[in-house]
């Protein structure tokens, strides 16, 4: 709500005063709210809002953007380098359990690895770099090649991948994922492929992707 207008969350007509009322306007001069003043009444989830709403410590100041993660309110670079740390570290720690699990052979795992991190070889990758001049695909010529392109989106790629499902429809995720999502959901679908004279979907995935 804010300083915006309480008219949205009234139904019916109201006189010229009410017709304007805004949040600030039913403090009293204490800091307090004054909603027995109201000539309208107000749903109660909207009450309940209002209340549990701090009050400020001067209405004459306008409000004024603050820093949460500082003592001052004021942003630094140490705050913010401590949040993303954290942040990281809580991610590494809940989201990569299923990487240490999938059924391959270390220097596959070490592929994969790369490749969720963005740090394979890529053409895009060294001519970010300013390794390389370019950064085309050099099968198709006609996008960049990243790690899901040359993986799994280039035209000289993806007939691989149709004649590895086979039979089996090929599930709407499986061009539309991250590059995280995409190698965590494949090396997870033991059901994938059913049929159990196939090389499990968990231990193909891996080796196609890495001889690709």
């Amino acid at each position: 709500m804010g300083d915006g207008p309480l008219r949205s969350l009234i139904h019916g007509p109201l006189d010229r005063d009410g017709d304007n009322l805004r949040v600030r306007e039913v403090w009293d001069h204490q800091g307090q709210w004054s909603l027995h003043t109201l000539l309208f009444v107000l749903p109660h989830h909207v009450v309940d809002t209002i209340r549990a709403t701090p009050k400020p410590l001067s209405l004459d100041q306008d409000d004024l953007l603050s820093w949460n993660y500082s003592t001052n309110g004021t942003f630094n670079p140490k705050s913010a380098y401590t949040i993303s740390s954290n942040s990281v570290a809580s991610h590494a720690t809940c989201s990569w359990k299923w990487f240490w699990k999938v059924p391959t052979l270390p220097r596959v795992i070490t592929f994969l690895w790369l490749a969720c991190h963005g740090r394979l070889p890529t053409k895009g990758n060294l001519h970010s770099r300013h390794i390389l001049h370019d950064d085309l695909c050099p099968f198709c010529l006609t996008s960049q090649e990243t790690t899901l392109h040359i993986l799994r989106d280039c035209p000289r790629v993806t007939p691989i991948w149709s004649t590895l499902f086979g039979s089996t429809p090929i599930p709407p995720y499986f061009h539309s994922s991250s590059t995280f999502n995409w190698i965590r959901s494949m090396t997870a679908s033991f059901q994938l492929i059913p049929d159990p004279g196939i090389t499990p979907w968990p231990t193909l995935f891996p080796i196609a992707a890495w001889s690709i």
